[in-house]
Order: structure tokens, then sequence, then C-alpha cells
């Protein structure tokens, strides 16, 4: 039998972002606007390495407006949220 320990697994913002479905460009730039849940763990000191819960990110996908993702060229690619 196991002496207790349970393994968690975190996903990591690249793993976030293909678990709800957009490009590491995307959730990171939600990331960087503050748009993501706080993360479950952070490790690290000089290179912090954020995890989050599956339970965490489809808490967060459920409560989160749904909207319309719309690609935009112009010269560099952008992504715009329309309501």
């Amino acid at each position: 039998m196991g002496d207790g320990n349970m393994t968690v697994k975190y996903l990591s913002l690249r793993e976030f972002g293909e678990y709800i479905g957009v490009t590491y460009n995307t959730i990171r730039q939600y990331y960087l606007l503050g748009r993501l849940p706080e993360p479950d763990v952070e490790i690290g000191a000089r290179k912090v390495v954020r995890g989050w819960s599956v339970g965490r990110v489809e808490s967060w996908q459920s409560k989160r407006p749904r909207k319309e993702m719309q690609r935009l060229k112009s010269g560099s690619e952008t992504f715009c949220e329309k309501e």
C-alpha cells in the first residue's frame, strides 16, 4: 500500500492555454493583463514557475463570459475580443 502521499499535477501556463483551447501567446496576454485566476503554486526564486490545478482552470472557465475571438491581420497578429 502507499505511504499516504499523493502526487498533485498542476498545469503550466502553456498547458492552461491548451486546456482551454487558446494559443500560448493568447494565454500569456491573459496572464499579463491579469485575466487569469491566481496560480495554485509558484515554484522557484529567480525563474518562477506557476501552476494551476485543473479544478481551478475549469472553475475559471465556467465563470468567464463567452466572447468571440477574432484574429486581425495588420502587419502583426493581434487578438481582439468582441462582446
